[in-house]
């Protein structure tokens, strides 16, 4: 419950208390509180008592405000042209390969620039108390975006107020020094002017998980123009992208509390901000589940697809349509949630949970052939936090929604061509062993190399069962491996592998498997001599399960021999299941 819907419930329900009743409530609430809260309890209650809440007559004048006021906009303008620094000395206790708690550089403050520092903050409290908000703002303005140059013989750079803080360089509570500054400039500023001061100060803050709650909270009297001010900073932030306006615009609709609005707002600002509609969705609003289903429906169509988080959107939403018994929404969803990302799960989801395989099937087919393949920036831009990062692929993600497509012929000649047995890291080749494998086993219990590969696949899928489930509404309860393995029985039984073609993808996996035990061997490569068992052994209970009596025993025995003085090795054949 945020800020504004917990004042207004409580609210509500002190109108119906008389004065006893609100006493007794004091009381109960006094006996109850925390020891480390009852001294701010007592100082309020006195406020109240004095009516000191509104008594802006008690501030004392400061004769010496205005000098130092100006004393401090000359070491601000000072600092930033470099007359006031750092020395910046390096540790020679410091070693990049060890003693990582040991910082490479320490400071040395001949300017003294970090007591002034400390000094500017505990000015911007004295403004806050004295109520200068005009010049609390001002420097505040200032030393958020103040960078202190260190000087040194190992090269020049620059510190903001959160690095020196979080250095412990400067003993500030820089959260607390920030909020001030806000508060300032909150009551400095014409209110069509402060969405724009409040989130520039952010910006520059280098906060980007700050709450508005904490602004409209602090301070002895509740802010004026609560409401306008949101309505005023969600039109400022409707335009702006990144993290900061991300959660800054989400919280104010949140925290206007109508749900009516909220939907025009997510609406109007679905190409910048998506992500209102997930809150939405999740948050739920007193809307009926038919309500949320149509808003998730209005949300897949106004979402560019290109979007990730549309993916939490169609699944949402299909949630929803699945809860409500309405199965062909639910199955659209899933393959609305694979075109906005493309994953060999969400693939899976779609595929699986779909009365018309083959429409599924050639449908999904259609969206990843059409998808660009960017091999360079596709982590980076996975782990950016942001609404707006896109749904690009690998080169082994479209390798494997072809193997699950069908499409054995393209990954076994195309995607698992490596000539070289050696140097596969970030190639196809050891998917493509252990989902071939998994394809070809014949039964439901896996072996020793099976498991091995299930987990390789579980790996390189990523796959996980609150991950599959999401958008399900009947979960199964099963673990990530169960999970994964009822895929892959079901997903076999929507392919077909004739026994010839079945014996030309073993025969190749054998010769790519001889090749690389022979290189690992050769390059003396002893960390890879149990992938090399694994995959052996899961090789060996293929055949073994496809007819071949004693198959694994004897496939296994051939390499022991080949490399019988190789102690670790037979070591890693017989944690697969090899027996002598």
């Amino acid at each position: 419950m945020n800020l504004s819907m917990f004042i207004k419930q409580v609210d509500a329900m002190t109108e119906e208390l008389d004065h006893q009743q609100l006493k007794l409530f004091l009381h109960e609430t006094a006996r109850i509180l925390p020891e480390c809260d009852r001294i701010g309890f007592i100082k309020r209650l006195e406020a109240f008592i004095y009516e000191e809440m509104s008594e802006s007559s008690l501030i004392v004048a400061d004769k010496n405000f205005e000098r130092e006021f100006k004393e401090i906009n000359q070491i601000i303008t000072k600092i930033n042209e470099g007359e006031f620094v750092l020395n910046a000395m390096l540790n020679e206790e410091y070693h990049d390969c060890y003693n990582n708690d040991i910082d490479e550089f320490y400071y040395e403050d001949l300017d003294k620039v970090l007591d002034m520092l400390e000094d500017i903050c505990r000015f911007i409290h004295k403004c806050v108390d004295q109520e200068k908000y005009n010049e609390g703002a001002k420097v505040g303005e200032s030393l958020v975006k103040i960078k202190v140059q260190a000087i040194g013989d190992y090269g020049d750079n620059e510190l903001s107020i959160l690095e020196l803080t979080s250095e412990k360089l400067i003993s500030v509570d820089y959260r607390k020094a920030v909020l001030e500054i806000l508060y300032c400039a909150y009551h400095a500023y014409p209110m069509e002017d402060i969405p724009e001061v409040i989130f520039n100060i952010l910006s520059n803050s280098g906060l980007s998980d700050f709450k508005l709650e904490n602004l409209f909270q602090y301070g002895s009297a509740e802010l004026n123009g609560v409401n306008e001010f949101l309505n005023l900073l969600i039109h400022h932030l409707g335009s702006i992208t990144g993290r900061l306006a991300e959660v800054l615009i989400k919280e104010a609709i949140s925290l206007k509390n109508d749900p009516v609005g909220s939907i025009d707002l997510a609406k109007a600002y679905a190409g910048t901000h998506p992500g209102i509609f997930l809150q939405l969705l999740i948050e739920g609003q007193d809307q009926s589940l038919e309500q949320l289903l149509d808003l998730g429906m209005n949300a897949l169509h106004l979402i560019d697809s290109k979007y990730l988080i549309r993916n939490e959107v169609a699944l949402m939403t299909a949630e929803y349509a699945s809860i409500l018994g309405k199965n062909n929404v639910a199955e659209n969803c899933y393959v609305e949630a694979f075109r906005s990302k493309s994953s060999a799960t969400d693939y899976l989801r779609a595929l699986l949970h779909s009365e018309d395989l083959e429409k599924t099937r050639e449908n999904l087919r259609r969206i990843f052939k059409g998808i660009s393949v960017n091999d360079n920036l596709y982590m980076h831009e996975l782990h950016r936090n942001s609404e707006l990062v896109e749904n690009k692929v690998t080169i082994n993600t479209i390798s494997m929604l072809e193997f699950f497509d069908g499409d054995f012929e393209q990954v076994l000649e195309r995607r698992m061509n490596m000539k070289a047995a050696l140097g596969w890291s970030g190639t196809f080749m050891k998917q493509g062993i252990a989902l071939f494998t998994l394809l070809l086993f014949r039964g439901e219990q896996l072996q020793y190399g099976g498991r091995s590969m299930l987990e390789l696949v579980k790996s390189y899928l990523d796959f996980s069962s609150r991950r599959y489930e999401a958008g399900i509404h009947n979960k199964t309860g099963k673990s990530d491996n169960e999970l994964l393995m009822q895929c892959i029985l079901n997903w076999k039984e929507t392919v077909s592998i004739d026994d010839v073609y079945a014996e030309k993808v073993i025969s190749k996996l054998e010769k790519i498997m001889e090749k690389r035990v022979t290189d690992i061997m050769e390059a003396n490569r002893r960390n890879y001599y149990g992938e090399c068992a694994a995959f052996i052994a899961a090789l060996g209970e293929v055949k073994e399960s496809r007819g071949k009596h004693n198959e694994k025993q004897r496939y296994m025995n051939l390499f022991r021999k080949e490399y019988s003085r190789r102690r670790a090795f037979k070591a890693e054949l017989e944690r697969y299941g090899y027996r002598g």
